[in-house]
């Protein structure tokens, strides 16, 4: 690394991660809170079958996004600290943006051949109206990285707090005024983005030139976006092809359980998660970018804490699962109850591998990502294909655990960069666990004898508390987040 970028590349003091943190949590608890009251709502106002046929095509267009848009997000990402050093942002997102309009033509051909191939005046509407929201949220996202990555979390988590609020409003006109169908759900989030993609396109101050669009950087970003793409995709794939499998064996109705039940555990944990990594990631991606002498030390810090933090969050939706289908769901919907502890864990371990994926795509590994995410995905499809006709569309959550568990151990164990054999040796990491098993005891001695909703809100309260005291006893959180400081890297 020469001296220049060494002078200018930022010390990250301890008090900016915190706040970061704690900006990107902030800013998550109007989209989780409004994302918990939609549900037990509107699956009381919508059937399964409608939630199956919005979950397909919403699901449809995702794989397109992945395809052609979030490949090139990706991009941003990764190479934002090279141009900003090199005073050439600008010429990164005219790249960049000139590949999200040629892509958005390609979903748009594929939009009208699929609108003018289907009889249902439901589906219609709906590719119509996804095409629009994916068009506005995924250009949106791309000008959205350049504040994000520069640390002004709080007008990112501000502008996206009121984009949460404005949508649900209008959402709640558009069905119990106006008395719309389930595409209430993309019109509002249309509107909305619309005029949030003004907003954000006259704060980001980018000078856009055709001029400064190259081939050479194209091929770059392509290269590097096969990775991504790699990664995006089989992804997707894995955690909503079991829909398409289920239509087929089940229906559309059984795809609409199984959808919002999957749903509770993602809005919530997934979120929540989301808000750790997303607030790390600028200070994450320099220390991958330039990889410090201290960098092991740094990745394992960011790793404990992840563990200790939403290890307890993953327990209590395995052991309150019947409950919180209970409060969060219709009674049409609620027989799909076990599908919400399989997706839980199943998110928990996606989290554990964040570090190891992404620093393989640091290091273009794009045969071991490759491999790994073709041997999950073959794993759960043909799972699947086996077990739903004989055991029904809730086996899918299990399946799902079960690719999350081939990708941690193709990610996570061969890393060398974090030890992850030390993890469970560490006091900070087991005492807290040894409460947690205690929880387990506790709630399996009690569950025969109590049935009482108050009793279990109760008894995860106590122990969660008690949790997190032991936690922040032997594991001070704050002080791991305090020895991360970027120095000059050599």
């Amino acid at each position: 690394m020469n001296n220049n970028v060494r002078k200018n590349h930022p010390e990250v003091h301890k008090s900016i991660l915190i706040k970061d943190i704690l900006w990107y949590f902030v800013g998550s608890v109007v989209p989780l809170l409004i994302g918990l009251l939609k549900s037990p709502i509107y699956t009381r106002v919508f059937s399964p079958a409608d939630y199956g046929a919005y979950s397909l095509v919403f699901i449809s267009f995702n794989y397109l996004s992945v395809i052609c848009y979030s490949w090139i997000i990706s991009c941003a990402w990764r190479f934002f600290h090279q141009y900003k050093e090199k005073g050439e942002i600008n010429r990164l997102f005219s790249n960049l943006v000139f590949l999200y309009a040629l892509f958005s033509l390609v979903i748009l051909i594929v939009s009208c051949v699929w609108f003018l191939g289907t009889k249902e005046l439901l589906i219609k509407k709906l590719i119509f109206l996804c095409f629009l929201q994916f068009c506005f949220s995924e250009i949106t996202s791309l000008f959205f990285i350049k504040h994000r990555l520069e640390g002004d979390t709080l007008y990112y988590n501000t502008l996206q707090s009121i984009r949460v609020i404005a949508s649900f409003g209008l959402l709640s006109l558009f069905t119990f005024v106006f008395d719309w169908g389930i595409e209430s759900f993309l019109i509002s989030n249309i509107v909305v983005d619309a005029l949030l993609l003004i907003v954000v396109s006259f704060s980001v101050k980018l000078d856009l030139s055709v001029r400064l669009i190259s081939k050479e950087e194209l091929k770059v970003f392509f290269d590097y976006g096969r990775i991504g793409f790699v990664i995006n995709i089989s992804s997707m794939l894995l955690v909503s092809s079991d829909r398409f499998i289920i239509e087929y064996f089940a229906g559309l109705q059984e795809v609409g359980i199984y959808n919002q039940n999957y749903n509770i555990a993602q809005i919530s944990i997934m979120m929540l998660i989301n808000v750790y990594w997303t607030a790390l990631n600028p200070y994450l991606l320099p220390v991958l970018e330039f990889r410090p002498s201290d960098m092991k030390k740094i990745l394992g810090d960011f790793f404990k804490i992840y563990v200790i933090v939403f290890t307890p969050l993953c327990a209590y939706f395995l052991l309150y699962a019947k409950q919180i289908a209970q409060v969060m769901l219709g009674e049409d919907f609620q027989c799909g109850y076990a599908i919400i502890y399989w997706v839980a864990i199943s998110e928990f371990i996606s989290g554990l591998y964040f570090i190891s994926i992404t620093n393989l795509k640091f290091k273009n590994n794009l045969k071991r990502i490759t491999l790994a995410y073709l041997l999950a995905l073959l794993v759960n499809v043909l799972l699947n294909i086996v077990l739903i006709p004989r055991c029904g569309y809730q086996v899918a959550g299990f399946t799902t655990f079960v690719s999350n568990v081939i990708l941690f151990v193709g990610f996570c164990l061969p890393d060398r960069d974090i030890n992850y054999g030390n993890l469970f040796k560490d006091k900070c990491v087991l005492w807290p666990v040894l409460v947690l098993v205690s929880h387990f005891l506790c709630h399996i001695i009690s569950v025969d004898f109590i049935g009482s909703f108050v009793y279990y809100l109760f008894e995860g309260l106590v122990w969660a508390v008690l949790y997190y005291l032991v936690a922040l006893k032997y594991t001070n959180v704050i002080n791991l987040l305090n020895a991360y400081r970027v120095k000059s890297y050599e």
